[in-house]
């Protein structure tokens, strides 16, 4: 849900846009989302517009069906999403538009939606990159180890999948690809990382 501190209002009388994104702390790749955004509305004095956050904890998947149920109970009228988690991503959206709520993504796309625009880098080329940087200072022969965030529920983020297809694409054009041990750690339980 959001809290009163989340709330930005530039009308009496406002259309809401629903922002629906992971938590974050100040300096990391969502904080710099939501500043662009109330900004954005600053900047251009859009009259008529409240903006409201609607933040999950992206390790937990209960947590982003909480915060889904918040946006489709408020039926702002347009959302900007932050997705993690596939599935509920999907149904998300396929709530969205049967209550005929235009939505945008920010950082992934999904397959079978039909958001308005999507606002993304190339997250297969991103892994692509982080393997050859990778290869580039491992000897030969040497083991890569590949640590993913697992989720609850043991679920991957949509962009993990993207980036990990990337490094692993490029890692078997050059034969690398029997040197990659997976592996997973947890945020939710550090302990068991050990």
């Amino acid at each position: 849900g959001y809290t009163s501190d989340d709330y930005f209002a530039t009308s009496a009388i406002p259309h809401v846009l629903a922002v629906f994104t992971p938590t974050s702390t100040i300096g990391d790749y969502w904080s710099a989302v939501y500043d662009g955004i109330r900004n954005a509305l600053q900047d251009y004095l859009l009259p008529g517009i409240s903006l409201e956050f609607f933040r999950y904890n992206q390790f937990d998947v209960y947590s982003c069906l909480s915060a889904q149920n918040s946006v489709l109970h408020r039926r702002p009228d347009a959302v900007v999403i932050g997705p993690t988690f596939m599935q509920e991503a999907r149904s998300f959206c396929a709530s969205l538009e049967d209550a005929g709520i235009p939505y945008v993504f920010i950082d992934s796309i999904i397959e079978n939606t039909n958001p308005l625009a999507t606002f993304t880098t190339d997250q297969i080329s991103g892994g692509k990159v982080m393997a050859h940087l990778l290869e580039a200072c491992t000897p030969r022969g040497s083991k890569i180890a590949v640590f993913e965030s697992l989720r609850s529920v043991n679920r991957l983020s949509i962009n993990s999948f993207a980036r990990m297809d990337g490094f692993m694409e490029y890692l078997r054009s050059i034969g690398r690809d029997g040197d990659v041990v997976e592996t997973c750690y947890t945020s939710t339980v550090p302990e068991e990382n050990e």
